[in-house]
């Protein structure tokens, strides 16, 4: 070996380099290398990665940075590229590295430096060097000086870079040349490297278009920076021999090793005089004895047969801090999850009480959640409401060391759009055009650009069609999968026993714990201790509902001891009324839940498991075998007690673990190793998982055939298989939602719609659901609003925070009533918030939502008195005082809002109209014309009932006339089109303000939906009701002018209910029912007086 490369910077540097650890070790031994340096800019993101790749292709690596140092006295930082000599020299890149990254500045200073140089050789960096620089400047002497510092710094360990491109040379290089030997600094050949093959220059000068946001034409072209063989490095350094064998020289003395898989676990503080297996045994006898009262001989047996195992693999602390979190949260009234993933399986989790799932109740499998025969961490992810994460996590740091505790990076990649996407731009092509190349790719997992190209003619045509698609693809390629920024993991937090920075660069996180440096994969390699605390939204809202519940009912609401056998729970499932209920809301899993008719919580758990791509085939036989249409049948008859709770239908993975070990004789930890081979598909291990189950059938007497059928039918049903221990925990959270739903409707919404707020649809469709049920949601008020949706009687009262622009501007208005009183009218509101900075735009707001309703002045009124009232409320601040009383200014005049500007309002506001629409007057003719909501008007064939809002008419290039409408309803609106041929038939019923039915396709045309009109027709009204008891003279003679505005044919009816009497008013007044004419009817005598048939 003549060389080696010591300057490498990988993609890790993220959008400077394009090329990956992978590739780097891969082509550094195709060239023969046996040795290669990594060298990120600041950062050690790729050292493990790198480290195990080199390993796996018989290369030394040699684990670097480069990071910018600034020598005392100077203004400006200038890189140095850093090696690991040895374990000393890694421990002090990674407090480098970290000290970097949690600076503002992002370098290092001198004097931190020469602390931490020990075991660390460096190397100028190149053309972008303090020296090159000063050199190139003709500054000889500062050149010199800030060599010797260097020199001083790393006594012995220095070495001047001397780089040289294929075609080029540093105009700097005799200079370099005569201070080396002035200085006795040996010179090193490096080349900078940043992508792999020479033809990856482009794809490395994209990236840096992207990362300086400037042209490729502003990206200088660069020769020679891939990883060049060493006979190509040979042939530019020919004249300098010394500087390529000092390559060899640094490398050898690079001698860094590191350990991997060993574990460094924490351990935790168990009481005097115990041991962690002595401790977590006694917890977990007095648990089981706590929460299994009545355990039978099974119980004591499953408990003896997990301890044991967890004893010898060593994992009691791992245990114990686990339930050690749980019990701090339970002390806090925190709510915990039911358990996650295959640690549901777990009997002693069970009596820890870090899962609520009885494992032997649901004959749930420990083997699935920790195998002897395949050793691994146990992962056990906890659950809490995600407000309440950040609590936990300091929980961890204070006992354990915030020193020991951190959060873990993750890496954000080019997926195969957004290569495309970028690569383009960074290119210059037209964005409409390939734009129109991206759409076609469809959005699924794993898709890369090539498998694309490969699979889509359509693709391969569009790409061609564009003017150097072929350069774009093949750039494109070069990016996707590189990463391009990093982010936190979702869950996971690293807890090391001794200070994290003995093992693991970090940098600062968005939050108070830092970041580590490492990913979860270096992190597993390093022995260290993973657990996932998750924030859990739907344990957020539970835990609201139940507390509503509490106060509601002045009784204890638990949740996990909520009978699993309620029928008004099944109904509510049954009836596909699931929207907010965790899992179980989308439209495809309404209809299962329907067909299905669940009646147990088994079918809740198969739900869960089935619902997904692939399973989803099965859900037809599931329904069909559990209703008694098709007989349940079995590969073979001993399948039967294992598959009958399924009704014969292969659903979860520990069902594949349970046939392996009855028919094969595998034990559990055998059975759960064949589950993960059938998982993985591997040939290999197939055919030797193959192997032993016949060989294990053959000896319990199942003929040879048979055993090979049971095989199959494994393998052909094993990638449906789900985690069962993980449907039965998260159908408990689903069941709980849908119980509360079913039994406390009131608490249920109020929390919804808080949790809503901001999503106008979907508080649009919960307040439609709630009224439906006759739980009216009432609009905001400034005195008796809290902050978020709460129960007000038999109805929900919008909080103050859901208001556009109020949100916690809400707190000091509520902050201020309880401090001072009821607000007495609208400028009494005005003078004691305005002075405490309350924003015009919020106070507009609040007139809009109707939050000032109740002083009984119009709201456009009040919008047109905002100027006197901050006037008031400013004199008031300045004089107030000292004339010792308050003069009350008066409102201005202004004309009402019609009630559709009422309802535009509100629903800028609020997300819903609280004002009633026209159109509910009519919704008993649409429902009998199966017309749905505007809002919730979907799919190729639907009904929409309303009146029309808007319509504009236009010609098609023909002359043709068409339209374009607005339907609105007392869910919203949604636009629809009426095309020439539909027009010219319905041109006399689409007009503003008429009640229609459309029929017709809604389709989503950018981003908006909109209804295509196969026909329309009006609203078939045989009469109108008004019930007009106790109306006095005055309103009568408005309701008699009223209806002569509006002449038309609709039969109209007075009832008094007193008199119990319904009078037919002559046809004189007989009226065209549009809906102007009811929302002035509404105003008249209110909603619920008027009625159409």
């Amino acid at each position: 070996m003549s060389f080696v490369h010591l300057h490498v910077v990988s993609a890790y540097s993220l959008l400077q380099s394009a090329a990956t650890v992978e590739a780097l070790a891969a082509k550094a031994k195709q060239l023969g290398y046996e040795a290669l340096a990594l060298t990120d800019r600041h950062v050690l993101y790729g050292a493990i990665p790198f480290y195990r790749e080199c390993e796996q292709h018989g290369l030394r690596p040699i684990i670097g940075m480069m990071t910018d140092v600034i020598l005392e006295g100077d203004e400006a930082a200038f890189p140095l590229v850093l090696l690991a000599a040895n374990e000393e020299g890694y421990r002090h890149l990674i407090e480098i590295s970290t000290a970097v990254q949690m600076g503002e500045e992002k370098r290092i200073h001198e004097d931190v430096l020469r602390r931490l140089n020990g075991g660390i050789m460096a190397i100028t960096p190149g053309p972008n060097g303090r020296v090159e620089s000063l050199l190139a400047a003709g500054d000889v002497a500062r050149a010199k000086e800030t060599l010797f510092r260097y020199r001083q710094l790393f006594a012995g360990r220095l070495y001047i870079a001397i780089q040289r491109g294929e075609r080029w040379r540093g105009p700097y290089e005799d200079g370099l040349r005569r201070l080396a030997e002035e200085l006795g600094i040996p010179p090193v050949a490096t080349n900078d490297v940043r992508y792999v093959e020479r033809e990856d220059a482009l794809a490395f000068r994209c990236l840096q278009a992207l990362s300086r946001g400037v042209p490729l034409a502003n990206i200088a072209e660069e020769d020679g920076r891939h990883l060049a063989a060493p006979d190509e490095m040979a042939r530019r350094f020919a004249d300098w021999p010394e500087a390529l064998a000092n390559s060899i020289e640094i490398a050898n003395q690079c001698a860094l090793r590191l350990e991997f898989g060993r574990r460094r676990l924490p351990k935790f503080p168990v009481p005097d005089g115990e041991t962690a297996d002595g401790y977590l045994r006694r917890l977990c006898e007095q648990g089981l004895a706590r929460r299994v009262p009545s355990a039978d001989a099974r119980y004591w047996r499953r408990l003896e047969h997990e301890l044991a195992i967890i004893e010898s693999l060593r994992f009691s602390d791992y245990f114990l801090i686990v339930a050690d979190v749980l019990a701090y949260a339970r002390r806090r009234g925190i709510m915990t999850g039911p358990g996650r993933g295959s640690a549901a399986g777990s009997l002693v989790a069970y009596a820890l009480s870090i899962t609520d799932v009885d494992p032997l109740e649901y004959g749930l499998l420990f083997e699935r959640f920790l195998n002897p025969e395949r050793v691994s961490v146990p992962d056990i992810d906890l659950d809490f409401p995600d407000d309440r994460r950040e609590e936990m996590i300091r929980y961890v740091a204070d006992k354990y060391g915030h020193d020991r505790v951190a959060q873990i990076i993750t890496f954000g990649t080019f997926g195969a759009k957004a290569a495309l996407r970028e690569t383009a731009k960074a290119l210059g092509l037209p964005g409409e055009e390939t734009e129109r190349v991206i759409a076609l790719l469809p959005n699924r997992q794993g898709l890369t650009i090539r498998r694309w190209h490969d699979e889509s003619a359509a693709f391969r045509r569009a790409v061609s069609a564009v003017r150097g698609g072929d350069r774009w693809l093949f750039v494109a390629q070069k990016l996707e999968g590189l990463p391009r920024h990093t982010s936190i993991h979702a869950a996971g937090v690293i807890i090391s026993p001794e200070p994290l920075l003995a093992h693991v660069p970090l940098q600062p996180s968005h939050g108070p714990w830092p970041l580590t440096q490492y990913a979860m994969g270096a992190l597993e390699a390093l022995g260290l201790l993973k657990i996932d605390i998750l924030g859990l939204r739907t344990l957020t809202l539970i835990g609201r509902m139940a507390r509503l519940v509490e106060r509601q009912t002045g009784r204890p609401f638990a949740v996990d001891a909520l009978p699993l056998d309620d029928a008004k729970t099944y109904a509510l499932l049954s009836s596909g009324d699931t929207n907010g209920i965790f899992q179980l809301e989308s439209a495809g899993m309404k209809r299962v839940l329907a067909e299905l008719r669940p009646s147990e919580f088994e079918d809740l758990v198969a739900v869960n498991a089935l619902y997904r791509p692939g399973p989803m085939e099965m859900i037809p036989v599931y329904i069909r075998r559990k209703r008694g249409e098709e007989p349940v049948s079995y590969a073979h008859p001993d399948l039967a007690p294992i598959l009958a709770p399924t009704y014969g239908v292969l659903i979860y993975q520990e069902q594949i673990m349970q046939i392996a070990a009855r028919l094969a004789g595998f034990s559990l930890g055998q059975a759960d190793v064949l589950r993960r081979a059938v998982a993985k598909k591997e040939k290999a291990l197939l055919a030797e998982q193959k192997e032993a189950f016949v060989a294990g059938c053959l000896a319990n007497g199942y003929a040879e055939d048979v055993a090979e059928e049971l095989y199959r039918h494994i393998v052909r049903f094993a990638h449906y298989g789900f985690n069962r221990s993980h449907a039965v925990s998260y159908a408990r959270l689903s069941y709980a939602m849908a119980y509360i739903k079913a039994h406390y409707p009131l608490c249920f919404y109020a929390v919804m719609l808080t949790d809503a707020a901001g999503d106008r649809e979907t508080m649009a469709l919960y307040r439609r659901e709630a009224e439906r049920k006759g739980l009216p949601v009432l609009p905001p008020s400034i005195n008796r609003s809290g902050y978020r949706f709460a129960i007000e009687g038999e109805a929900i009262r919008t909080g103050l925070s859901a208001v556009k622009h109020v949100g916690s501007a809400a707190k000091p208005i509520i902050d201020e009533r309880k401090a001072h009183g009821a607000f007495a009218d609208f400028f009494d509101f005005a003078v004691r918030l305005l002075p405490k900075g309350l924003a015009r735009p919020a106070l507009e707001a609040l007139i809009s939502a109707g939050a000032f309703d109740e002083f009984g002045v119009e709201r456009a009124v009040l919008s047109a008195s905002i100027e006197i009232a901050a006037e008031h409320a400013e004199w008031l601040s300045a004089y107030g005082g000292a004339i010792g009383f308050s003069p009350q200014p008066k409102y201005a005049e202004a004309k009402p809002w019609t009630p559709s500007e009422r309802r535009r309002r509100e629903r800028e506001c609020l997300g819903f109209a609280v004002t009633p629409h026209p159109a509910a007057v009519c919704r008993p003719l649409f429902q009998a014309a199966h017309a749905v909501f505007a809002a919730e008007a979907d799919g190729p064939s639907v009904v929409v009932g309303g009146a029309v809002a808007q319509l504009r008419k236009t010609r098609t290039k023909f002359g043709e006339e068409m339209a374009f409408l607005t339907i609105g309803d007392e869910s919203g609106e949604v636009e629809a089109v009426a095309f020439p041929p539909i027009y010219a038939r319905a041109a006399a019923e689409l007009v503003e303000g008429a009640f229609v039915l459309l029929s017709g396709t809604m389709e989503r045309r950018g981003g908006r939906r909109q209804l295509v009109i196969r026909r329309a027709w009006g609203l078939p009204v045989s009469a109108l009701y008004i019930n007009a008891s106790g109306a006095d003279s005055g309103r009568l003679a408005a309701l008699k002018q009223l209806l002569e505005q509006h002449s038309g044919r609709t039969p109209v009816y007075l009832y008094d209910e007193r008199k119990r009497a319904l009078l037919r008013l002559p046809e004189r007044y007989a009226v065209a029912l549009t809906a102007p004419f009811v929302d002035e009817l509404i105003a008249l005598f209110g909603f619920g007086a008027v009625a159409v048939k």
